[in-house]
């Protein structure tokens, strides 16, 4: 039973056993890359629109409404 330090040095995360390596967890990783493709689709027009237009009306973006 291994007990890996945070990457960052916190003792938040302490007392979390990890019962495995990192060299098992990149054994482990599937080599199939999931894709959000309509996430990425709305993030490129939306930098597209933003870099592109004088003003965009972005605020139901972000609120989800």
């Amino acid at each position: 039973m291994l007990s890996h330090p945070s990457p960052n040095g916190s003792e938040h995360f302490a007392a979390i056993r990890r019962d495995y390596s990192p060299a098992d967890v990149e054994r482990l990783a599937g080599s199939f890359r999931v894709r959000h493709t309509l996430a990425e689709a709305g993030a490129a027009r939306l930098w597209h629109l933003l870099n592109t237009e004088p003003f965009v009306a972005t605020l139901g973006a972000l609120t989800g409404n």
